[in-house]
């Protein structure tokens, strides 16, 4: 059995996703960005964490913002974000629901997988929930339907800051989020890989962004970098990860602020 599954099962219910946080966190296996948040500033009024996954950076920004507005279609992956906030954290608000460009519901495919960042799911088997796509995927997975909705549906104010981790599904999701971005005007952080976007170039998805008014940028040694000036050093970056060469920062991760 895995040590983390062990630790799980070890402490109480409400402890299990700062405990996971703090071990990812010693294992080093925590995005570098994820510790730039607190940089970022902004009125730190609202956070929407689009595609939350287990929690780790709702657990971050419930730290950070006033309010957290937590999105993620997989009901089995909020657990431990739900026993979390029920005794630390009542600011956050977990909605079961997927996000895109219309209302209704899709198939979700998930990965079957064994390995450090598999969960298992009753009923389902082990699974890589955080590879969690709208995309058909290739390889064995799950295919379960679950509901959709438009973010300007929501119409939520005082938004100081949208993270989105959709694997591939960007577009979708500011689409459906247009009037709510271009009235709030928040921070994008946004996850982008070309090997996710099914023949769309990763320019295409910056492009979405920029024209609401927005610049873009990665992360580099705490530094923010324009991604104007390096858009084909992004490209061969990812490149080098989907040939299996493994670069020593793989630049997937990029933040968008609006032009003043």
């Amino acid at each position: 059995m895995k040590i983390e599954d062990t630790l799980m099962k070890l402490c109480p219910k409400s402890l299990r996703l700062p405990i996971k946080y703090q071990y990812h966190k010693i294992r080093n296996r925590l995005e570098q960005e994820i510790f730039y948040l607190k940089k970022l500033g902004g009125t730190r009024k609202r956070a929407i964490d689009i595609g939350a996954n287990i929690g780790i950076y709702s657990y971050v920004l419930s730290q950070l913002y006033e309010v957290v507005e937590v999105f993620e279609p997989q009901s089995w992956c909020t657990e431990y974000i739900a026993d979390y906030s029920q005794v630390y954290a009542s600011n956050l608000n977990i909605h079961n629901v997927g996000l895109a460009d219309f209302n209704g519901s899709l198939n979700l495919y998930v990965p079957v997988s064994q390995g450090d960042y598999s969960k298992f799911v009753r009923g389902l088997g082990s699974l890589t929930t955080g590879l969690g796509s709208f995309r058909e995927i290739a390889g064995e997975k799950v295919s379960v339907s679950v509901p959709v909705r438009k973010l300007d549906d929501y119409n939520f104010q005082d938004v100081s800051l949208i993270k989105i981790d959709v694997e591939g599904y960007e577009t979708k999701v500011i689409e459906g989020g247009r009037q709510t971005i271009l009235r709030e005007k928040p921070i994008i952080f946004i996850e982008v890989e070309q090997r996710h976007l099914d023949g769309k170039s990763i320019e295409e998805v910056f492009e979405k962004i920029a024209g609401f008014g927005y610049e873009g940028n990665f992360l580099d040694n705490d530094s923010l970098i324009p991604i104007s000036h390096y858009s084909q050093h992004i490209k061969d970056n990812q490149n080098k990860f989907l040939s299996e060469q493994f670069p020593e920062k793989y630049i997937n991760n990029f933040i968008f602020k609006p032009v003043v």
